[in-house]
């Protein structure tokens, strides 16, 4: 009976563990958003200049969060001990999401703000920037590369589809203001531009360049064999 008792117990225990790890890996290895809106040949090209990147795992899932967090900062720390000085300090990045928890992107600003104070720069390669990666492309990122085709916009905080509540307004009008300030916008004009209760603000590629979104819309290189 206790050799039965013990062997049910190691099942179960292995049993936990496995789920855990799948838990913890699904975010890495599953389809984190239902459409690609660039093209492949795009992607490809920019492959071996990217470091890290910012995708809705990382931003709905706390372990996928911590990991990218701690990847940013040791890599910003690497990059900080091994300079002589204000060059090379350059962090190559692919922001792929289309949103994510408030909470998370939180996590992932600050990461990224208390680099940039020290002296770190992230160029931002951009295939999806939705929502919560909307935010950390224009707070937080130096450099904007836009994919043609890449889709990019806001809206206001909500719970569920098109459904928001006063405090998620007020949380609204706070990012809000930090878009418009690290972009030179009128505060009222962007709030009014992009939170519109119920009402997705998709920008297209004059509008990325019209309000400093991007920095630049990405042109493969004719010499590419990707």
């Amino acid at each position: 009976m206790t050799k039965t008792m013990n062997r049910i117990s190691k099942i179960i225990i292995t049993g936990a563990c496995a789920l855990f790890l799948i838990a913890l890996a699904k975010p890495y290895f599953s389809d984190s958003q239902p459409f690609l809106n660039v093209d492949p040949k795009d992607v490809l090209s920019i492959e071996y200049n990217l470091s890290e990147t910012i995708n809705m795992g990382s931003l709905t899932n706390f372990a996928a969060n911590s990991y990218l967090n701690q990847s940013l900062f040791k890599k910003a720390m690497t990059k900080l001990s091994e300079s002589k000085g204000p060059v090379n300090l350059e962090i190559p990045i692919l922001i792929d999401s289309y949103g994510g928890y408030i909470s998370l992107m939180g996590r992932t600003a600050q990461v990224m703000g208390f680099t940039r104070m020290l002296g770190i720069k992230y160029k931002c390669y951009v295939t999806n920037a939705y929502s919560a990666a909307f935010f950390l492309l224009v707070t937080q990122c130096d450099k904007r590369i836009i994919l043609k085709g890449a889709k990019v916009g806001q809206h206001m905080v909500h719970i569920g589809q098109n459904m928001t509540t006063a405090e998620a307004i007020l949380l609204s009008a706070k990012m809000s203001r930090a878009e418009a300030k690290a972009l030179g916008q009128d505060e009222k004009k962007w709030f009014d531009l992009t939170r519109q209760v119920g009402k997705d603000k998709d920008f297209n590629e004059e509008e990325m360049l019209e309000y400093g979104i991007a920095t630049e819309i990405y042109e493969r290189p004719k010499s590419s064999s990707k």
